[in-house]
């Protein structure tokens, strides 16, 4: 029985290297293609032209009540002629942009100047939404990424399993009868299980939550 729960452990520590590797190279070939940076850039586009003047509207459409209504006029006057290019602009080249950052960028800009002065406390409420909206976009985003690292991860372990012959069955009946082989794979457990934790470290920091 030992010999099984040896060959079982050496092939499983072989699963996770392979799975290691392909999501290094799946790592490698992202960053050389810029996808995240180009994924930061489509994110963006989204958020200033789908979110960014509609969420200011929908505020002081909400604020009218309590807000002068000729301040919330002048405001959106300013809304329907900003230029929001301006700030796509500015942020152009980013691969990360949390939520703190992005609102304080605004809050510079010369729309956010006119919204904090014209509006005082109640600019707060804007500038919250917009994170808040800013967040969702980046949520699917995220998903986005998730769901094509996904599927360059497979196509990668497709061609490892072709270049390579990673043949599952082949590998098994090799741990069940070399045990040496065996013993030699587990021996570097340590290192594929360091290796492995490494790189999901790595990727946490640059992708961010999993």
């Amino acid at each position: 029985m030992l010999p099984y729960l040896d060959a079982t452990l050496a092939f499983a520590l072989t699963m996770l290297a392979v799975a290691t590797l392909v999501t290094y190279l799946v790592r490698v070939f992202k960053n050389t293609l810029s996808v995240r940076q180009e994924g930061m850039k489509q994110m963006l586009e989204e958020y200033f032209s789908e979110e960014f003047k509609p969420v200011i509207q929908r505020e002081l459409n909400r604020l009218k009540t309590t807000v002068n209504s000729r301040v919330a006029a002048k405001l959106e006057e300013t809304l329907k002629q900003y230029d929001t290019s301006i700030e796509k602009a500015k942020l152009e080249g980013l691969t990360d942009l949390a939520t703190d950052e992005l609102l304080e960028q605004l809050k510079r800009s010369e729309l956010g100047q006119k919204i904090l002065s014209d509006l005082g406390d109640h600019a707060i409420a804007i500038f919250d939404e917009l994170g808040r909206r800013y967040e969702v976009v980046g949520w699917k985003a995220t998903e986005s990424f998730r769901n094509n690292s996904r599927t360059w991860s497979f196509i990668f372990a497709l061609v490892i399993a072709l270049v390579l012959n990673v043949d599952s069955l082949y590998i098994a009946n090799s741990y069940v009868n070399n045990a040496g082989l065996t013993q030699a794979v587990i021996a570097q457990k340590d290192t594929f299980v360091q290796d492995y934790n490494t790189l999901v470290d790595t990727l946490e920091k640059e992708y961010g939550r999993e």
